[in-house]
């Protein structure tokens, strides 16, 4: 756990230390992800998902839950939360 903590703050410093910028400015939408990170035997790690086969956009990449902000969302935290894997997740975790 103390790895993980240590983890989660030298990502915090290194992102508050860039510049905040925009990519592909043309093509924006309010979005949110979560970057699990896990404490196993060798330390620290991030879950990653794959989507699934058969979707037709993104097909079988590796990508974080999320997804686009909906207008019922009243937080960026709901939208992620609200992420299908995450609620399978806490639902494991519940077990």
């Amino acid at each position: 756990m103390e790895k993980t903590a240590e983890l989660i703050k030298q990502i915090t410093e290194r992102l508050n230390r860039r510049p905040a910028r925009i990519d592909k400015a043309d093509r924006l939408w309010d979005a949110a992800v979560l970057v699990p990170l896990i404490d196993t035997k060798q330390g620290p790690a991030v879950l990653f998902e794959v989507r699934a086969a058969g979707l037709g956009w993104q097909p079988g990449d590796v990508c974080f839950p999320g997804g686009r902000y909906e207008c019922g969302d009243d937080s960026f935290a709901k939208t992620v939360l609200c992420a299908k894997p995450v609620k399978s997740w806490v639902l494991l975790k519940t077990k």
